[in-house]
């Protein structure tokens, strides 16, 4: 069985919760009146927001404050506001944010500029570095060790847009980068062997990690 260890890369990423910018006013109204808060939790970002097999629904740091979230809002509007769940992954967390299918998303999103033309995000409650997971055999040991080899990252993430770029810098030169779908692809591919590394946030490698049956 693979153990993993984390290479550190040096990107300060902070993570908020993300709301609409424009509609914050209708927003409020409408959980007013249906008395549902409508949210988007990622499936696989361990340990803020991810799908625990043993009760079948989402868990985590950042459901956790969804339910003292609708606390608040029920205390505000004088009645039980109830939490409605809805499954986002990196590629639909914004639009979704967007187009006011879902009124928040309460995950692991990292603050940009970019974004924030789109959405709107609350205060900053966690800090983490951009960072690679490697099997513990692995060759690679430091940054420089990631040339020539194939690097992994989910579709819509700062984490993916930081390698890409950093590896335009010539900061490294990987064979190849390999976008997937989520944190669980990514880890799966890792341990299969069709990429080398796989790049997130350190406190989500660390999820990963620990899930796994042999995490050391």
């Amino acid at each position: 069985m693979k153990k993993f260890l984390i290479i550190t890369f040096c990107f300060i990423l902070s993570m908020t919760l993300m709301g609409s910018v424009v509609l914050a006013d209708e927003t409020m109204e409408r959980i007013g009146k249906t008395g549902k808060l409508r949210v988007g939790f990622r499936e696989d970002s361990i340990p803020f927001a991810f799908i625990d097999p043993k009760v079948g629904k989402h868990v985590g740091f950042s459901v956790d404050m969804t339910y003292e979230l609708a606390q608040k809002l029920s205390e505000h509007f004088g009645k039980k506001i109830e939490v409605e769940p809805f499954t986002v992954t990196a590629k639909t967390r914004i639009p979704m944010v967007a187009n006011a299918t879902i009124d928040v998303e309460m995950g692991s999103t990292t603050y940009t500029q970019e974004r924030e033309e789109v959405v709107d995000f609350s205060l900053i409650f966690f800090f983490s570095e951009t960072t690679f997971l490697v099997p513990k055999d692995s060759p690679i040991k430091t940054i420089n060790d990631l040339n020539g080899k194939r690097l992994g990252g989910t579709r819509g993430t700062t984490n993916l847009k930081a390698i890409e770029d950093q590896a335009a810098k010539g900061l490294f030169k990987p064979k190849e980068i390999v976008t997937v779908e989520g944190h669980a692809p990514g880890f799966l591919a890792l341990k299969t062997g069709k990429i080398d590394a796989y790049s997130t946030d350190r406190s989500l490698l660390e999820g990963l990690r620990m899930k796994d049956t042999n995490p050391e």
